[in-house]
């Protein structure tokens, strides 16, 4: 917390800033303590800017700061200072580590040198700041409070020019404990927070959907995460695992593109294409089974005869391609069954190889479930979701280009 300084810090020869404030407090009290005699009224400072030839100029927090006198230096400490009565000179008040502590600093000034008139930062307070820390050396001065024995001769006996009616401006009203002050100054404290994080998540997803795009074709899967705290993106592309590489290249190329127009910077998105998948997300999503959001796509025709019998060989065959694929080393199966002499229901499943062996099992038995409870005896079923694949269909599917 700051105090005063003590000595002007200009170098011209000026008196100490404790000598002037305490004159200025001695004439003040000498203008209202005088009966019978005619006084000047006091004249009351311009409103003005704030931030005075500094605006717009000075650190990173000096735009923002609206405490009247004080404003920020480029390398970030700051400064006060106070216009003398009268259109006088500007007096140095000192530098300082807060703005508050700056703050505090001017309406102890202000109070000597314009005494009930003056405008001040926090009006509800009346402390002196001498007592506070700053961060250039001084000594203390005397309190705004306080009533100080001054040196004779004031050079400011005499009566100020171009006087202005104070009448109707706030009464300070005086705090009497730290609880209070702390009060009182909290509204302003937090205006100015201590320091502040803006995520660059755009950057990391860009970056992590560029580097997809070139990773994925080779082996039809690209896993990747990347960004520093606040800004991380994590994702993976999957291409069914029939595709050949220049195949995979198209679609996931395009789905690249369509997820950023569909879905602009969301912190979370899946899409999904009959030939690939993309999803991204802002927390590490690896090695995590989601079962949550399963988009369904059902034949609207059913097979008709032999119902029952077509139910239980599309179990037969989803059931056999959720152990095979989970046991294949690319978490890939495809599979055929025959259901008369002339027809065939093709089936495949397939897994993001971020999972391990059982959780690809678990995952793809949930959508056998699915498909089962939804969509019995539908000609062709698709059932997706972010972490596996299941499809059936009463012709071939697959090998068939992009």
């Amino acid at each position: 917390m700051p105090r005063l300084e003590n000595r002007h810090s200009r170098g011209d020869g000026s008196k100490s800033l404790a000598e002037t404030l305490a004159k200025w407090r001695e004439y003040n009290d000498r203008l209202y303590s005088t009966e019978g005699v005619h006084k000047p009224i006091p004249r009351v400072p311009a409103k003005g800017s704030k931030k005075g030839c500094m605006k717009g100029k000075g650190g990173p927090e000096n735009s923002r700061c609206s405490f009247r006198g004080v404003r920020q230096r480029t390398w970030g400490k700051w400064v006060s200072e106070i216009r003398a009565p009268n259109r006088g000179s500007r007096l140095w008040l000192g530098t300082f580590p807060t703005a508050i502590e700056a703050a505090l600093a001017y309406d102890e000034a202000a109070r000597a040198m314009y005494s009930s008139c003056a405008r001040l930062n926090f009006p509800n307070i009346s402390i002196s700041v001498s007592g506070l820390q700053k961060d250039s050396p001084s000594v203390a001065t005397p309190s705004v409070s306080s009533s100080q024995a001054t040196p004779a001769g004031s050079e400011f006996s005499g009566t100020p020019n171009n006087l202005e009616d104070c009448a109707g401006e706030e009464v300070v009203k005086p705090v009497s404990n730290n609880t209070q002050i702390e009060a009182a100054i909290h509204p302003a404290l937090g205006a100015y927070p201590l320091t502040h994080i803006c995520s660059d998540f755009e950057t990391s997803l860009r970056k992590l959907i560029s580097y997809l795009s070139f990773q994925t074709p080779p082996t039809v899967f690209g896993i990747f995460g990347t960004g520093q705290i606040f800004d991380e993106a994590y994702g993976f592309a999957l291409c069914r695992g029939d595709l050949f590489p220049t195949d995979c290249a198209r679609c996931v190329i395009e789905a690249s593109e369509e997820i950023l127009r569909l879905c602009p910077y969301k912190p979370d998105a899946a899409i999904w294409y009959d030939h690939c998948l993309r999803r991204y997300h802002s927390n590490d999503i690896f090695g995590k089974i989601d079962t949550q959001r399963v988009p369904r796509f059902a034949s609207a025709a059913s097979i008709g005869e032999n119902e029952v019998a077509f139910s239980e060989s599309t179990r037969r065959l989803l059931g056999g391609l959720s152990q095979n694929a989970s046991v294949d080393r690319n978490l890939y199966a495809s599979d055929e069954i025959a259901i008369d002499d002339s027809r065939k229901i093709h089936g495949m499943a397939q897994c993001t190889r971020d999972l391990s062996k059982s959780e690809c099992k678990r995952c793809l038995d949930h959508l056998v479930d699915s498909a089962v409870g939804c969509c019995s005896g539908k000609r062709g079923v698709r059932i997706i979701s972010a972490s596996c694949y299941l499809r059936y269909e009463l012709y071939p599917f697959s090998n068939i280009s992009y």
